[in-house]
């Protein structure tokens, strides 16, 4: 197992070290800095923070990571190793979404990011509601983009019955039904799909993301290949 050095000189066994920078996102082969142990009041056990250095010549940034405490089994007998919990400061990742939706909606791509960060930084409460405001922008400017003659009607009119009312591909249709549903519970006081939640929302919206995706793709080829071609 590796080990991490304390001002002390002692060294300390891990079960790893931080294989990814929480501030670049890439994966790394960490250099350790230094470490502290240090008493966890509540639950009396022992934690342990190290500073690390990433290796990317593009990031090069400290931070630092969390350790715990715990009796593991090493051959015939037990021993103490601390156990890579988190590492911080983390910079969130961006959503990966197609090129052409993020040209099609880029006020989709900001809120859906924002959405995503807050996801990430576990502030649940809000995440969903995020999702839910992200989703309205990607269909109403899918919508527009499809129907440019409603583009006002479009705008003007509320999420479900403009899915309803301009949304003709059924797979985009009823994904982004489903999704408006439960990121509508995420916005009210009383949830009616008690049985979902937001991994759920998320997994529609990837899925409506997806077979939008593929309708703007194909609209490219098809205005490439058959209006223009041989």
């Amino acid at each position: 197992m590796p080990t991490i050095s304390l001002p002390t000189g002692e060294f300390i066994e891990v079960n790893s070290s931080p294989d990814e920078c929480p501030r670049c996102n890439k994966h790394i082969h960490p250099k350790a800095i230094g470490a502290q142990v240090v008493e966890a009041s509540r639950r009396r056990t022992l934690t342990m923070e190290a500073i690390f250095l990433c290796p990317n010549h593009e990031c090069t940034s400290f931070f630092i990571a969390y350790y715990e405490q715990s009796l593991v089994s090493q051959g015939r007998g037990y021993s103490y190793v601390y156990k890579l919990v988190t590492a911080l400061p983390r910079t969130p990742k961006k959503p990966a979404v197609f090129d052409g939706i993020i040209s099609l909606s880029p006020n989709f791509y900001e809120i859906y990011s924002q959405a995503s960060e807050a996801d990430q930084r576990k502030l649940d409460q809000v995440a969903g509601v995020g999702y839910r405001k992200a989703l309205e922008f990607l269909v109403k400017d899918y919508c527009c983009l499809k129907r440019p003659d409603d583009a006002e009607k479009i705008r003007a009119t509320m999420l479900g019955p403009c899915i309803d009312r301009y949304v003709t591909d059924e797979n985009i249709r009823d994904c982004a039904k489903l999704a408006t549903w439960l990121g509508n519970d995420e916005t009210h006081y009383v949830r009616k799909w008690t049985d979902r939640d937001i991994n759920d929302l998320k997994a529609l919206i990837s899925l409506t993301l997806s077979w939008v995706e593929t309708s703007i793709k194909t609209d490219q080829y098809r205005s490439a290949m058959l209006n223009g071609g041989s």
